[in-house]
């Protein structure tokens, strides 16, 4: 896949690139979306600033 069609969103407190909606799966009752991260390095031991939650 190529991730170079755009700049994607910065997310995780900006380490984190999220190429969203690259590709659709659509099926009957129902479908998804494929998305892609790219995520920079931390050092251990790494302290979690946020949780999310996603419903």
């Amino acid at each position: 896949m190529d991730l170079q069609g755009g700049p994607g969103e910065r997310i995780n407190e900006g380490r984190t690139l999220k190429f969203a909606d690259l590709a659709r799966l659509e099926f009957a009752g129902g479908g998804t979306c494929l998305s892609l991260y790219r995520s920079a390095p931390v050092t251990l031991p790494f302290r979690i600033l946020q949780v999310e939650r996603h419903p």
